[in-house]
């Protein structure tokens, strides 16, 4: 495998609002969904684990390094790549030339992927414009495929593709999928569509109210016991009720009000 990304007795708080207190996990290899309400920590949790947060007190073990001790932005960035959300930039180059230009930095071997991605994103018309010229959907696949491309063994996505159409999440989910598995890279995104979460996912961690992330098998934790228990609606509600709530996605920057986080993990 590429490697691990382990929290060591992991405590964090925004200012005064107590987030996850010694948490203890390992998290898995392949491709991870992190699902939940809205406010239970998802996107801090990925900024903790991607290294761009550092824990108030506990570790985050990164390929066996402390993200305390990974002072070097670029050496982070080789380690993890992170999409955030709504991810803009500007330039002055043209998506063709920033698509190859992110691959030459890579350590990546064998065949350059730039021409597959773009055909199965269907960014054809991008590529003479500016990033910031582009809709926000495509702004998106663009970011997905700076990940890709970069090389990290491990890339860590808030909300990758909430601004798609639904063909768009699958395509992009399903190649995501395939690349880890091919180039054995492990990738971990936040989602709010339970489905497609269950679809293109090897594990999940799913987040609760009452401060308890379970861990396991994405056939396993995304059952509807679990969910229910996790969302406080029943199932038949819960579909309605994440499509009303995805597009009001939580800051990072805010406090999100979690005190004390247990780890659930389920085989």
């Amino acid at each position: 495998m590429s490697g691990s990304i382990s929290l060591e007795n992991l405590s964090f708080g925004y200012e005064e609002s107590n987030l996850f207190k010694n948490i203890s996990m390992s998290l898995p290899g392949g491709i991870t969904t992190l699902v939940g309400q809205n406010g239970t920590g998802k996107s801090t949790f990925l900024l903790l684990a991607g290294g761009r947060l550092l824990p108030a007190e506990g570790s985050v073990l990164i390929n066996g390094m402390d993200s305390r001790d990974i002072r070097d932005e670029a050496v982070r960035n080789r380690l993890v790549s992170f999409i955030y959300q709504n991810m803009e930039f500007e330039s002055d180059e043209n998506v063709e030339d920033l698509l190859h230009f992110v691959f030459e930095q890579s350590q990546q071997s064998g065949q350059n992927p730039v021409g597959e991605m773009v055909k199965t994103f269907g960014l054809e018309n991008a590529l003479g414009k500016k990033f910031q010229e582009n809709s926000k959907g495509d702004m998106q696949k663009i970011c997905v495929a700076f990940s890709l491309l970069y090389g990290s063994p491990f890339i860590m996505m808030d909300e990758p593709v909430f601004a798609l159409e639904h063909k768009w999440k699958e395509t992009i989910l399903e190649y995501i999928k395939d690349y880890s598995r091919s180039r054995d890279v492990s990738v971990y995104y936040s989602i709010h569509e339970l489905d497609l979460s269950t679809k293109y996912s090897d594990n999940a961690l799913l987040f609760y109210k009452d401060h308890t992330i379970c861990m396991g098998p994405s056939s396993t934790v995304l059952h509807r016991d679990y969910l229910e228990e996790a969302y406080q609606v029943p199932m038949e509600l819960l579909y309605q009720r994440e499509t009303l709530f995805r597009d009001h996605l939580v800051n990072p920057a805010n406090p999100e009000s979690l005190s004390g986080q247990n780890v659930k993990v389920i085989d």
